[in-house]
């Protein structure tokens, strides 16, 4: 039996290659895949192949590489040393973008109320959810969402669920307005609606002071506007990145020094009040 995969045979090259499907391990499942969800950021990192050596991504993109780790698949055989599944169960597993998958539990076995579209998000929403809780927001708490790609919207989401207040910066008009939409839609009510988008065109900070507390912020986005120019021309992609990220890393050295002396103070007030408090 042949199965199809997507294969990144070499630094900027890809193929779709017919190859022997795996045999059924004594302790694991064959499957057939449904969808397999594309990761952009990840994916884009390993197809460009753009890394320095040394570092994770290096030691982990080895040309021929196989990309994707969100899959949703109908088991079609199940080994003799398994229990719990059988033919026909829909499963999420991290296999790659492959027609056929060998997996081995554990896998997560899908209700039939999530479709196999929602179910492929299961690994970017985990990640997503690990960042805010080891972020340890607060009710009311401050986020910076830097990016607003997948996984930043689904940030932005997550943040609002616990109670934080985002202030996000994407690099897209498009994913902005998703963003900022789903924001809107779980804040309910018009003059918090109007309060919300007054506070982040105004530049808020990460501790509620307006932009003039934060001017590489606003720097780094006036570069990024004045760089599409009126006739759509503009400087080098290469070296507007590099500015926009040398100024958000300030931005966090910033954020993250205010971060810690809050902290401080709130946990100094918490050991006289005799209340350790909530965190999320």
């Amino acid at each position: 039996m042949q199965s199809k995969n997507i294969v990144f045979t070499g630094k900027q090259q890809v193929e779709l290659r017919s190859e022997e499907a795996p045999a059924l391990p004594a302790d694991g499942l064959l499957a057939r895949t449904q969808v397999s969800l594309i990761s952009t950021g990840t994916e884009s990192i390993c197809y460009r192949g753009e890394m320095d050596e040394g570092t994770h991504w290096a030691n982990w993109v080895k040309y021929p590489f196989y990309p994707g780790y969100s899959n949703v698949a109908v088991v079609e055989e199940v080994g003799a040393a398994v229990q719990g599944f059988a033919p026909g169960d829909r499963i999420f597993s991290t296999a790659n973008h492959r027609q056929i998958i060998a997996v081995k539990p554990p896998v997560v076995k899908i209700p039939a109320s999530i479709s196999d579209e929602e179910a492929s998000w299961s690994k970017l929403a985990t990640i997503a959810q690990t960042a805010v809780r080891r972020a340890e927001l607060r009710m009311g708490a401050k986020a910076v969402v830097i990016g607003l790609g997948p996984l930043g919207q689904l940030l932005v989401q997550y943040a609002r669920v616990v109670g934080a207040e985002e202030l996000h910066e994407g690099h897209g008009g498009g994913a902005h307005d998703v963003a900022r939409g789903a924001v809107d839609e779980q804040r309910g009510g018009a003059d918090e609606q109007r309060t919300a988008r007054g506070e982040h065109h105004q530049g808020a900070g990460p501790d509620g002071q307006r932009g003039e507390e934060h001017p590489r912020a606003a720097a780094a986005a006036e570069e990024r506007l004045d760089a599409r120019g009126q006739d759509g021309t503009g400087p080098d992609r290469g070296e507007q990145r590099a500015q926009l990220r040398a100024a958000h890393v300030q931005d966090l050295r910033g954020v993250e020094g205010q971060h810690h002396r809050r902290r401080g103070a709130q946990e100094q007030e918490q050991a006289v009040a005799g209340d350790d408090g909530l965190l999320f």
